[in-house]
């Protein structure tokens, strides 16, 4: 009968040893998750935030780019005059 015993205290600790285990995979995984859902939002908000940027920069480099077309423009006629 202390076999008995031995074997029903053994299955004691390992049923208090799975229940820990399962409590820190449980514990592993809720962290996980939320490494997701912030890792998600913190690239939808650098998203947002390049998209805002441009289009609040867009006015200010518009003038840029217009000159740089004309200087385009301007070559495009120089490359397109007849050499002699």
């Amino acid at each position: 009968m202390e076999t008995n015993d031995d074997i029903k205290n053994l299955l004691a600790k390992n049923l208090e040893s799975t229940e820990k285990a399962l409590g820190i995979l449980r514990k592993i995984h809720r962290a996980m998750l939320w490494q997701r859902i912030f890792a998600f939002a913190k690239w939808v908000v650098i998203a947002a935030l390049v998209v805002v940027g441009f289009l609040q920069l867009q006015p200010l480099i518009r003038p840029f780019l217009d000159n740089y077309q004309n200087i385009l423009k301007i070559f495009e006629q120089i490359n397109t005059l007849p050499k002699k």
